[in-house]
């Protein structure tokens, strides 16, 4: 009985982190990389770093979401404990490098910011 609910949190957990990481990279684009340069069309050097960075990001976002709907319905078939937990530190670990990345570009490129 304990294994059904811990496969069963196991899935309910891999389907929300699978709609988390499939979403993420289309919130992210329509409401901020599609606007970068609005009104004028000028970009920053940060903008533009920021713009590369999100493209890349998206991506491995939509792979790890593709992932997290694989495990959990792999989930009830066979024990995904060890590569759910992996595959939720890699994802968390990547979202955590990508803001770094980000903090770093926002402190060392011009922003447009003027006086």
């Amino acid at each position: 009985m304990k294994e059904k609910k811990v496969s069963l949190f196991n899935r309910i957990l891999a389907y929300f982190l699978g709609l988390v990481s499939l979403t993420l990279p289309v919130f992210i684009y329509q409401f901020y990389v599609k606007w970068l340069g609005f009104p004028d069309g000028y970009l920053t050097e940060f903008e533009r770093a920021e713009k590369i960075l999100y493209n890349i990001f998206i991506w491995p976002c939509f792979g790890f979401g593709l992932l997290f709907i694989y495990l959990g319905r792999t989930a009830s078939r066979q024990k995904t404990n060890k590569k759910l937990v992996i595959s939720i530190s890699l994802f968390f670990f990547y979202i955590i490098v990508v803001i770094i990345v980000r903090y770093y570009l926002g402190l060392h490129l011009d922003a447009g910011a003027g006086g």
